[in-house]
């Protein structure tokens, strides 16, 4: 928990009593330089959400595409404030596809931080929705200013699938918790200069 963050539930009269996890995170934080911080192993769950953000990360979608491997995202977030990836969204099929396995894996700063296994019962999208949203079992904290990858592998190959084009480097959303305006930025896991230019990961969607 962030200085701002602790400010924000000081404020508010029915959530501002904290509890022994979230003291030992102020803690931490008030004695921790922001390196050491980052790289603390300590294990904590969010008190719950003051709102959820879903952020597109490509700026238009297309059809007809092969899926299949592992397909990934690169992004960091700038914010005084904790944030969560709490799931992410997949686009779907224009065919029947069904249990679709997906191995789903978080990488912080080139290190492993979550690995799980879901299946999605058919990946066929139906009134061009277009995608499927994912709900990780448990939300992965994400730090500002460091640098994460969404790793999303399939067991198989899919045919005639939407995915999104011309990718997006950078989106801003206003932070409920503090007020202030947040961003983040996304690159290609092979070239950290661009955004990738299509890919199967529609959106992330983050808890604040």
């Amino acid at each position: 928990m962030r200085a701002s963050e602790f400010a924000a539930y000081a404020y508010d009269k029915k959530n501002c009593i904290l509890s022994e996890s979230e003291c030992l995170d102020l803690l931490l934080a008030f004695t921790l330089d922001d390196v050491k911080l980052n790289d603390t192993p300590f294990n904590y769950e969010p008190r719950g959400f003051v709102s959820s953000i879903d952020v597109a990360i490509y700026n238009s979608v297309q059809s007809g595409r092969q899926m299949n491997g592992k397909h990934s995202i690169g992004f960091s977030i700038k914010s005084n404030a904790r944030n969560w990836l709490t799931g992410f969204g997949i686009y779907g099929a224009n065919s029947q596809a069904e249990n679709v396995e997906i191995t789903i894996s978080v990488e912080k700063d080139d290190k492993l931080i979550s690995k799980e296994v879901k299946n999605i019962k058919n990946l066929y999208i139906p009134n061009n929705t277009r995608e499927h949203r994912v709900d990780m079992t448990r939300p992965v904290a994400i730090l500002s200013g460091s640098r994460y990858i969404l790793n999303v592998e399939f067991n198989g190959y899919y045919h005639n699938c939407y995915y999104g084009c011309n990718g997006k480097m950078s989106t801003k959303f206003l932070d409920p918790k503090t007020n202030e305006q947040a961003e983040i930025n996304f690159f290609n896991v092979l070239n950290s200069n661009s955004n990738n230019q299509y890919g199967n990961i529609a959106k992330l969607y983050l808890g604040i």
